[in-house]
């Protein structure tokens, strides 16, 4: 039975950004995940510590020895071993010494190749203390995070400069060198509140003891002591604070010992737009506003203070005048920015740039107006509308407001859309343009919010790709994945989207796009397929289709003469149709892949027989050919395939499409037989019935090409 021992390493560092420490404790972690399983150590778990000036990961139960293991390893062939008189060449002595064995220990093993040499090795059996001394200084200077740094004579990288490094294994210091810092047992407490240096005797009593000292090494536990603190003043005080997870984490991320304090706000501010209010507090500060049980919000804000101190109402006052300026500096470019029209505003994005190559904000705004009108039309909604809405959405981008706080664009657009009397209608939808801005917000409330919307991000993919930005790999600097997704999703989930088919909006865009800079076609064609890969991703990911099934709705014919809403609801219908059906995946091995590879391989046999069926008007798919022919198997096809044909046209309920392409499943077994009860195709001798029963397979065929391409559902 091997030892097991508790493992902690801590960086002591200076303030790592809230938005990093996470990432590099993570890195650490999986840093020396993989160290333990490329030595074979194992462990019960690993727990991930830090704070803005530590990053520690705890390993409980860590194998202090690797376990030992006998392997035979070959060696060269006998042959080459031995020279003429029996005694070793270079080559097994080389051997011999790379398996630290002695020529006596060699012995023979005789393999499918020859006869060879080959020596028993034991390999493992390190202690775990040395391996680490020997890793961790290759670990820390490489971890796979951003933002790293050197200081001081070219000390690092590492993400902020680091003053202490403690590593212990049970009470053993693993001793090593880095950042010119030798590792130790020493570690210390809150920066203003015990600073002093101490000693671990263990790790055990890591997290403990640091509780001691003003520092709460779990972030776990700091938000919850930050969210019990919050719920505590919100029941004394009778409101609640205005917050969200990402700001929550990031506050928790800011301290080492959180204590929630409330400031007051002179009520002259209090006239700003919620937003203002909300975002100069979250954005600058990492404040959280406060409201009222309706939803208004009251003159007061929270903060996390990282201090104990005496006299908290130091800090309150301290904390009050630096919001207190924020905000007066948020009232002037607010007042500033009303006495500008939003129209004059719109015409100041002349010379603003979009994309370099891609023209300026004002161009791109009038793009957006022809788009959405277009949009508007093709799904009857009000063109006039969106074409004002869309000629005016990126004025606020000039504005003083959006340039000192550029989350809240769209948002201040609203605001000086209805002081320069615009209709409601138009502000909201200027408003709701940029929605979703990324996998959890929602989408646009209005439709044409949505149409705007749609208008801008197809816009902005496609004059992206004209200028060679498109996304490669893992990067994707202009967010064109998550422009095209929303797209996607806004016409997936809103109704009205059902008439606003894929490659339609896709073409209209691309030609408005090219009045302004003429482009290859090329360029179209990267775009549709960039389009077709994220409505996989679409249906795959947030809507649990399979990915065979997927692939089979989006590389159909007909995927861009569809919406994307039909395309889902295809997607959505295959997949429970399939799961009601037993025999779903026979059906399709033996019936539809049979009729698929008789008609490729009729495409190299019979060359040329498609334009012969098509000069004898074999093809037409609304005519009954049931009379042409003389075997009773025959004529019950195609007259259900007429049926079925009769059927698709009349209804659009993909369930009952399936249904009825499920319903040829007889007949065409029929058709095809099993040995010498079928209907001869390709071996039929006589040259006209043959092009006339594969004239029958192509159209039977067309009506699954008109629904997906089922060759790519998976049968096995």
């Amino acid at each position: 039975m091997v030892e097991a021992k508790d493992f902690l390493i801590e960086i002591g560092t200076e303030e790592v950004p809230a938005r990093l420490v996470k990432d590099v404790a993570g890195a650490l972690g999986s840093a020396l995940k993989r160290l333990f399983e490329q030595y074979g150590l194992g462990h019960e778990d690993i727990r991930l510590f830090w704070t803005p000036r530590r990053i520690a990961t705890y390993v409980r139960g860590l194998e202090t020895r690797q376990k030992t293991e006998e392997t035979i390893v070959h060696g060269p062939y006998v042959h080459l071993a031995y020279d003429e008189s029996g005694n070793p060449t270079k080559a097994l002595l080389g051997f011999a010494r790379s398996c630290n064995v002695r020529i006596e220990e060699i012995f023979r093993v005789q393999t499918k190749k020859g006869e060879v040499v080959a020596a028993r090795k034991v390999v493992g059996g390190k202690e775990a203390k040395a391996l680490l001394a020997e890793a961790m200084p290759h670990i820390l200077l490489h971890l796979d995070t951003q933002g790293s740094m050197f200081w001081n004579t070219r000390l690092g990288p590492f993400i902020r400069p680091v003053h202490w490094i403690l590593c212990l294994l049970g009470s053993e210091i693993v001793e090593f060198e880095c950042f010119g810092l030798k590792s130790d047992r020493k570690t210390r407490g809150h920066r203003f509140n015990a600073n002093d240096w101490f000693e671990l005797e263990s790790p055990q009593g890591y997290v403990a003891l640091l509780k001691e000292r003003y520092v709460i090494a779990d972030p776990d536990e700091r938000k919850s002591l930050i969210v019990q603190q919050m719920e505590r003043i919100e029941k004394d005080h009778g409101f609640r604070f205005v917050y969200n997870e990402k700001l929550l984490d990031e506050v928790s991320n800011l301290v080492e010992f959180p204590i929630v304090l409330v400031g007051k706000i002179p009520q002259d501010f209090m006239k700003l737009p919620r937003e203002v209010l909300i975002e100069a507090m979250a954005s600058h500060q990492r404040y959280f506003a406060v409201e009222d049980k309706e939803g208004t919000l009251l003159p007061f804000f929270g903060f996390v203070c990282n201090t104990k101190v005496e006299d908290e109402s130091v800090v309150i006052r301290g904390n009050e005048r630096v919001l207190s300026a924020r905000l007066f500096d948020a009232r002037y470019f607010y007042e500033s920015d009303l006495k500008v029209p939003i129209v004059e505003m719109a015409s100041r994005l002349k010379g603003r740039v979009f994309l370099h190559g891609a023209g300026d904000m004002l161009s791109k705004s009038e793009r957006i107006k022809d788009i959405s009108a277009k949009v508007a039309m093709e799904c009857s909604q009000d063109c006039k509308l969106v074409q004002r809405a869309g000629s005016l959405c990126k004025a606020d981008l000039v504005s003083q407001m959006v340039g000192e706080f550029p989350e809240l664009q769209g948002v201040m657009g609203y605001y000086y859309a209805l002081a320069s009397g615009e209709d409601e209608a138009v502000a909201l939808a200027i408003k709701e343009h940029y929605k979703p801005a990324s996998v959890e917000d929602s989408l646009p409330s209005t439709v044409s919010g949505a149409v705007v919307s749609v208008a801008d991000k197809v816009d902005t993919v496609i004059s992206a790709f004209a200028v060679g930005m498109e996304p490669t790999g893992s990067k994707d600097p202009l967010a064109l994945r998550r422009c095209a997704l929303g797209v996607l999703k806004i016409l997936t989930e809103q109704t009205w989207g059902e008439d606003v088919r894929l490659g339609w909006l896709l073409k209209i865009a691309f030609d408005r796009v090219t009045q302004d800079r003429p482009c290859d076609t090329s360029v179209y064609a990267r775009v549709c397929e960039f389009f077709r890969e994220r409505m996989h991703s679409l249906l795959v990911l947030e809507h649990k289709v399979p990915t065979d099934f997927a692939n089979a709705v989006v590389y159909a014919k007909p995927f861009f003469d569809r919406s994307p809403r039909e395309t889902l609801l295809l997607a959505l219908a295959l997949k429970d149709f399939s799961g009601s059906k037993q025999d779903f995946a026979l059906f399709l091995e033996t019936v539809y892949k049979r009729a698929l590879n008789i008609l490729l391989q009729a495409n190299e046999k019979e060359q040329g027989w498609q334009e012969k069926a098509r000069a004898l008007n074999l093809l037409d798919r609304t005519k009954d050919y049931s009379f042409d022919f003389s075997e009773p198997q025959a004529m019950a096809l195609e007259r259900a395939r007429l049926e079925c044909e009769k059927g698709a046209i009349q209804n659009k309920g993909y369930l009952e499409i399936l249904a009825s392409l499920y319903g040829l499943k007889d007949c065409l077994q029929a058709f095809f037989g099993s040995g010498k009860d079928g209907v001869p195709v390709l071996v039929e001798p006589d040259p006209e019935k043959r092009l006339k029963r594969l004239a029958l397979v192509a159209r039977v065929f067309a009506l699954f090409d008109d629904v997906a391409d089922f060759s790519r559902i998976s049968t096995r």
